[in-house]
């Protein structure tokens, strides 16, 4: 078709080109049609029109562009180009689509209302979890959809967005003709219900999250899938080219509400004593509503005072968002460090945009291993879901949105530079550092003993820890203690003053002061506590009782025998003729290969010159007979130390065993409980409880169940 005539149609005598509004509505239809065709080839792999038709409609709408430049706002089809739209074209935002600061105390929305000027409106409104997305109306017909993406631009999802049927695809002719509606995609609890649903009956993928089910939606390629699902469009703010149209944003939702856009839910606040009872309002509708919210919006209601208040580099200084304190909330991963433990074993930490949880605010938790990263889905960028119960350890619950890179191991030790090996067992990997004097595995060793559970050492923290172990001035645990025994000469022959001044010079505290003297008392703590501060594999608090019991350990037996090794290695090389329950084939052969190590028996004698003298055991003290005559077992993890938890309930009158045997009536079971033990209690008929008996059974005895050391949180 020749469209020179129908340019001609479209300029009569007296009215400029550029300006008749024939020209407008034939620009909006060639980019309208252009555009249909482009999603049609691309997105749906079937054509509706050649090749040849598609490239003599773009010059037209070239050629008139050409001759109307202001026009061209409307043909965003040339913008972009075909091969753009398999992931979807980037578009910039007329305005920045900034973030909006988060405010964590109900006061803080009266103060934000405070500073305003006399006699400002507030409004008060829902904040959704969606998709945010901005519908551009020129002519009130819908002619582009953009999502938020980096705030400066955001993917061109035009196509999909014009499918859903919940959008209105033009204005009523009371409105103003070009408009920009900002607001979420979002998808209703009981939408997805009814996907997944449909998808059980044919065995098809089961989804768990709204939020994530939306922006697959909107990225999805087969229009007709896009078509079945319903989504909804709540707008949250409207702007005209000129700001021509009324000023009060509630009005303007109004004027939407009744363009056939959702009810606005939202009120007018004037009065500094309607705030919280309106924001409590909002919040309990939050957790009805069949749309997840999490939190409430406050912004000016004025647009004339928006512009006075501005923008900043990252937030836009009209509006706040309450969000209430929570166990649980959501946040990004931005980055995996790895820790190495004091056995060499590596642990990823989460490093993630600052999230309150529970009255902190958490920006680390823990990753586990590789298995559990993999298993979860895990990658950098993430939108993921935390959980932190009470003082727990916060926990990755859920992967929201994909990430983009993946997690990968580090391939050499990240303190030492050593090798790292993997190893497999029961479908776990692991990593491990096998350099024993590693700086980070010492450092942990030492911020280990100095634990309340084990050596009980005040001042030897984890900087402490690390400058001792990275600087060089103790590689291992006898050479700790030789440190120890030289400040302590020197601090008592020089004085708290002078010694302080003196070390501070080669970088330390003063709370080296304390850990000298608290290892000195430390000198003289029990066996059960000594023997998992030696850092012998697999053997903790639970387990160096029965073997300093059956072993008969005094407080000489770091020191020298008559074959001129330590005492204690000679007992726990004849190990085998001891049946410590607890101790199987496994842990026997890891005692034995940690005593024939002549590190280990060196490790002992530098710990004997230096004055350590452990303690026997003393008779376990017991505070009641509650749980007389149950005999437990423990598996899984709790937000206590395991050695204490034994200690509590044996100290009621519980024997404490360390595997599942006949002899147990009573398995306790905590998070990550291994499967053989469950399964072994389940053979053997024995009755499991959980974490709520083991606190109610606490408290009735005046204890509580406590917190765990938070080595990855930061508050």
């Amino acid at each position: 078709m020749d469209y020179r005539d129908e340019d001609e149609t479209v300029n009569p005598h007296g009215v400029s080109f550029e300006d008749n509004p024939t020209t407008l509505e034939l620009v909006q239809r060639l980019n309208r049609e252009l555009i249909d065709a482009r999603d049609a080839y691309y997105k749906k792999a079937r054509p509706i029109m050649t090749d040849a038709e598609y490239d003599a409609k773009e010059r037209h709408l070239t050629g008139i562009i050409a001759r109307a430049p202001k026009l061209a706002k409307y043909a965003s089809v040339l913008k972009t180009v075909g091969s753009d739209l398999k992931d979807g074209a980037r578009v910039k935002h007329i305005r920045p689509m900034l973030s909006i600061e988060n405010k964590y105390d109900k006061k803080e929305i009266v103060e934000f209302f405070r500073s305003l000027p006399p006699g400002s409106v507030m409004l008060l409104e829902p904040k959704r979890d969606g998709i945010s997305c901005e519908l551009r109306y020129r002519g009130r017909k819908l002619m582009q959809a953009v999502t938020r993406g980096t705030g400066a631009e955001g993917e061109d999802m035009t196509a999909q967005v014009t499918c859903l049927k919940a959008v209105p695809k033009t204005l009523p002719d009371s409105y103003a003709e070009d408009v920009n509606v900002r607001g979420e995609l979002v998808m209703r609890k009981s939408e997805l219900a009814r996907i997944n649903a449909e998808a059980a009956k044919v065995g098809g993928k089961q989804y768990q999250s709204t939020r994530n089910l939306t922006a697959g939606t909107v990225k999805n390629k087969d229009l007709a899938v896009v078509r079945e699902r319903e989504i909804i469009f709540i707008p949250w703010e409207v702007y005209g080219e000129g700001d021509s149209i009324i000023d009060s944003a509630y009005d303007r939702m109004i004027c939407l509400q009744r363009a056939g856009f959702p009810k606005y839910d939202g009120f007018q606040i004037d009065n500094e004593a309607d705030i919280i009872k309106v924001l409590d309002r909002l919040l309990a509708e939050n957790t009805k509503s069949d749309i997840i919210a999490d939190g409430v919006v406050a912004k000016v209601d004025s647009h004339k005072l928006r512009k006075e208040l501005g923008v900043g580099s990252k937030f836009t200084k009209y509006q706040v968002c309450f969000k209430p304190q929570s166990a649980a909330g959501t946040t990004y991963l931005r980055g995996v460090t790895w820790q190495v433990g004091r056995l060499g074993r590596l642990t990823p930490v989460a490093e993630c945009d600052p999230v309150p949880l529970a009255g902190a605010m958490i920006t680390r938790a823990s990753l586990n291993n590789s298995t559990w990263i993999e298993t979860m889905g895990l990658k950098l960028g993430a939108k993921i879901e935390m959980l932190r119960s009470g003082d727990v350890i916060p926990l990755i619950t859920k992967v929201i949105d994909e990430g983009d890179d993946p997690i990968k191991p580090p391939a050499k030790c990240p303190d030492c530079g050593g090798k790292i090996e993997a190893y497999k067992e029961d479908g776990l990997t692991t990593h491990w550092c096998t350099n024993e004097v590693c700086p980070g595995r010492v450092a942990d060793l030492f911020h280990f003993i100095g634990g309340r559970e084990i050596l009980e050492i005040e001042g030897l923290g984890p900087e402490m820890a690390r400058k001792l172990a990275v600087e060089g001035y103790a590689r291992d645990l006898g050479e700790l203690f030789a440190f120890q025994a030289e400040a302590k000469a020197a601090l008592d022959k020089n004085g708290e003053e002078k010694f302080a001044a003196a070390m501070a010079k080669k970088g330390f505290s003063v709370t080296v002061i304390k850990m000298v003297q608290s290892m000195e008392a430390a000198k003289t703590a029990p066996w059960d506590r000594w023997l998992p501060a030696l850092g012998i594999p697999m053997i903790g608090r639970t387990l160096s009782k029965p073997i300093a019991a059956a072993l008969a350990l005094s407080p000489d037996d770091l020191g020298r025998s008559a074959l001129n090794t330590s005492v204690l290695i000679g007992k726990l090389a004849n190990i085998a003729a001891f049946e410590i329950e607890g101790i199987g084939p496994n842990k026997r052969e890891v005692l034995l290969d940690w005593a024939r190590s002549k590190r280990s028996d060196r490790i002992c004698n530098d710990l004997h010159k230096a004055g350590v003298r452990p303690a026997a055991l003393a008779a376990a003290a017991t505070v009641g007979d509650s749980l007389k005559g149950v005999a437990f077992c423990i598996t899984g993890e709790f937000s206590e130390d395991r050695e204490l938890l034994y200690k509590k309930l044996e100290s009621l009158g519980a024997v404490g065993k360390t595997g599942v045997t006949k002899k147990v009536n009573l398995l306790i079971v905590g998070e990550g409980a291994g499967k053989s033990k469950l399964a072994k209690a389940a053979e053997l008929g024995i009755k499991q409880v959980g974490r709520e008996w083991l606190e109610k059974t606490l408290a009735d005895n005046g204890m509580k169940l406590g917190n765990a050391a938070l080595a990855v949180e930061e508050a």
